[in-house]
């Protein structure tokens, strides 16, 4: 029915499982993670594997969020930079103000 997956795709399983089966509301453990990987994927591993795929993936998911918020404030700066320039436009300046 099922065929035997290699090691390597496990971090994909365990990725997909966590898309599938878990949530804010449903943690998983990682005794659920061997027992779905099994039922689904129809590997047998450890649980240090496990912990050591969750490790990466959440490795990963830090970087990316710090990639993210990175690329949000040079948008942040260049925005401020731009109402700033605009703002210097459109202020009255002292000599105008007497005229």
């Amino acid at each position: 029915m099922y065929e035997i997956q290699p090691k390597k795709l496990m971090i994909i399983n365990i990725l997909d499982i966590l898309k599938k089966y878990s949530d804010e509301d449903h943690r998983l453990t990682q005794k659920d993670i061997i027992e779905l990987l099994k039922r689904d994927y129809n590997m047998t591993v450890d649980r240090k594997s496990v912990k050591s795929n969750l490790m990466t993936l959440l490795k990963q998911a830090i970087i990316s969020t710090t990639v993210k918020l990175q690329e949000a404030a040079k948008t942040a700066r260049k925005i401020l930079f731009s109402l700033t320039g605009i703002l210097l436009m459109i202020s009255p300046t002292p000599n105008s103000a007497c005229s």
